[in-house]
């Protein structure tokens, strides 16, 4: 009972202002953890910014002039480089929140990232499969939850329902769009023939063509689920997280999805 008093206490002495401003900094760096669990790169630069700011805090209680004036100018940049340096995780972040306040404005909206239901799981590991068996290559994007758009480059809209002839008559080799990729949302395709940003982590993609690499890059900068058939190899892998794996077969293609 004392203890529950202290908690009401010190909730009283912070009030809802001091409530408020600790949700804000508790989401600010929420999002500072995910842009560094999102990319290799943004957790290197900030720890390097973390090393510069210890050693001006050093630099401070050791009367270092010159270093001091050296890092105060360091700082008066650093906002304008972290904008371009963090442009990429920034305009992740607000495409997030924008959608997420899109969404919640439209009840009833279908939502692009709505699992999968059997019948299109089935499709795609059917597809898929005879694809492989075939060696017709393949690429299909799964939308998740992030915006893809601005990462595609050409295409054109379909809008038609999930099925197998349709993937079929896309990724036969004399059709025009059979070299891009596939873009489906939820049970529908929304666009076809479009390509992709290239991964340059070659070290994940030894002796692996362009559409592993269109693969891996999408998968690097969204949570979009990516598909690959190997025409050379007849084999399938998926990407997504910014990481990419080889399939033993397309039954657990089943289980991915």
């Amino acid at each position: 009972m004392d203890r529950l008093r202290e908690y009401l206490n010190v909730l009283k002495e912070i009030g809802l202002t001091g409530l408020a401003d600790i949700a804000v900094m508790t989401l600010g760096i929420y999002v500072l953890l995910v842009a560094i669990k999102r990319t290799r790169r943004s957790g290197l630069i900030l720890t390097g910014v973390l090393v510069v700011t210890l050693l001006y805090i050093l630099a401070l209680k050791l009367n270092l002039v010159m270093t001091v004036t050296l890092l105060q100018g360091f700082f008066t940049v650093f906002v304008v480089a972290l904008v371009v340096i963090f442009q990429e995780d920034l305009r992740y972040f607000l495409e997030r929140v924008g959608s997420w306040w899109f969404d919640r404005r439209r009840p009833g909206a279908r939502n692009p990232a709505a699992r999968l239901e059997h019948r299109e799981v089935d499709i795609l590991v059917r597809t898929v499969g005879d694809f492989a068996r075939a060696r017709t290559g393949a690429l299909l994007v799964i939308r998740g939850h992030d915006v893809i758009a601005r990462h595609l480059d050409g295409g054109e809209e379909v809008d038609g329902r999930l099925s197998e002839p349709l993937l079929k008559s896309i990724f036969d080799p004399h059709s025009i769009g059979h070299d891009g990729a596939v873009v489906i949302e939820a049970n529908r395709i929304g666009k076809l023939g479009c390509h992709l940003p290239l991964s340059r982590n070659l070290e994940k993609l030894p002796g692996r063509g362009t559409r592993h690499a269109a693969a891996l890059g999408l998968a690097e900068l969204s949570d979009a689920l990516c598909i690959v058939v190997s025409e050379e190899r007849g084999t399938i892998c998926v990407a997504r997280g910014g990481e990419i794996r080889l399939l033993s077969d397309p039954s657990a293609l089943g289980a991915v999805l």
